[in-house]
Order: C-alpha cells, then structure tokens, then sequence
C-alpha cells in the first residue's frame, strides 16, 4: 500500500496487520505492482522505479533495500509489470520499457497528447494505455524486447 507518502507498506491480507514499510523514495510514491510474489516495483514523484526483493517469510525486523531500476526527468506516474518486463510513464505522454531486472529503457512509445494514468497488461507482451487525452493505446512488445 502506497498512500501519499515516500514509503510503501506491505500488509498482510488475512488480517490487514502491518508486515513491513518500505523505505528508499524520497518523495510520493503513485504507482505500483506486484512481478510476482516476491518481487514488487514502485513509482513516484521522485523520478525513480525502484525494485524490491521481499522475502517470503516477511516481518517488521528485516531491512529491505531498493534497487534503482531507473531515474528519470519526470514523474513516474504509472506502471504495470509482467514476468520479464515493466512498462512506466516515461515523461508523461510517452511510455518506457525495461527488463525487471533493469539494465536501461529498452523501447519508448509514443501517442498520447497528455499524461498518461493507466497501464495494463492485457496477455504477455500486450498491454493498453490510458491517460488525460481521453485516448486507450493498445501496445505490442517488439520481439527482440
């Protein structure tokens, strides 16, 4: 759960007890999603994508460090996630592609003519878009991604 503050919390749904917080932006977060079990992804105001690696069995006492999967120049408003891939707002109107595991923005789309608010896969290397310009921008990973 993110909630106009710098820091993540992860809850435990049986009982909505508080397992962790997570600390490493500095500024709001907006945006994030679940890889799979163990690996969540965050956006925020603070320009960056970072990565996390939460252990199965989580409690209050374990540290867990971000990693910078990317900073950029604008606000990471939205992201959504797959297996392999992580698609983020890049500067607002355009998208950013990266591999979960980083190593820099491997594709860029462009369309939309305001910021874009929403990101959803929709099967494996598909997804759409959605933002302020009253559009939805159906997206294909290119092969070699």
């Amino acid at each position: 759960i993110a909630f106009g503050s710098s820091r993540v919390m992860i809850v435990d749904p049986a009982n909505c007890g508080l397992l962790n917080t997570l600390s490493g932006h500095v500024d709001q977060v907006f945006d994030l999603d679940w890889v799979n079990d163990t690996h969540l992804v965050s956006g925020s105001k603070d320009k960056q994508l970072l990565s996390w690696q939460i252990p199965a069995l989580l409690t209050a006492d374990i540290q867990i460090k971000a990693n910078q999967l990317y900073k950029g120049d604008r606000y990471i408003t939205a992201l959504r996630s797959n297996e392999s891939s992580i698609v983020f707002c890049l500067d607002g109107e355009s998208l950013g592609l990266i591999s979960t595991s980083g190593g820099g923005v491997k594709f860029t789309g462009r369309g939309h003519t305001a910021p874009i608010q929403t990101i959803r896969f929709y099967a494996k290397n598909k997804f759409f878009s959605s933002g302020n310009d009253a559009r939805m921008m159906l997206w294909e990973i290119p092969q070699s991604q």
